[in-house]
């Protein structure tokens, strides 16, 4: 048996195959409740994207009869916020999915094709940490708009509210 790389099949011969499907298993349930997480993210993200656009409805209908440029951009930015979250939340649960899937294809093929242990350490490629960092940078990014939309947005308001 291979000490440092089993497959299933040497696991079972050493009697320490139950003790490895129970932490794969765990692997794989900790992959779906990620999974299920960000779908379940995904729909709160839609309620408070609906309650942004109604927040910029509101703010063009009561706004003067010519919002001033400040008004545009900072609803442009806003705008552009909502945007990059949706696209960040599509790309979180696009990984949480693809990490789940290839959880369960390297799960089934030690289980059954006897790969060796070490093929776990492929799971989280390249391509998950470039989509973990995407959506980092597209959460910051949209905070970033979020932020410099509402002060531009308030900053627009100014002259509205003094000549009231």
């Amino acid at each position: 048996m291979s000490i440092e790389d089993p497959t299933a099949e040497e696991l079972f011969k050493a009697g320490k195959i139950d003790e490895a499907s129970n932490s794969l298993w765990e692997e794989f349930n900790r992959a779906r409740e990620q999974e299920t997480r960000a779908i379940n993210e995904f729909e709160k993200i839609l309620w408070l994207t609906n309650s942004g656009a109604a927040t910029i409805t509101i703010g063009y209908i009561t706004s003067a009869d010519s919002p001033t440029s400040l008004l545009f951009l900072g609803s442009t930015l806003f705008v552009t916020g909502i945007l990059l979250l949706f696209v960040m939340k599509f790309v979180g649960e696009t990984n949480s999915v693809r990490d789940r899937v290839r959880r369960q294809k390297v799960s089934e093929s030690f289980f059954h094709k006897g790969k060796p242990m070490s093929s776990f350490d492929n799971i989280r490629d390249k391509t998950f940490k470039r989509l973990a960092w995407i959506y980092k940078g597209l959460k910051s990014v949209a905070a970033l708009c979020f932020i410099s939309g509402c002060i531009v947005t308030l900053i627009g308001l100014l002259p509205l509210i003094k000549n009231s």
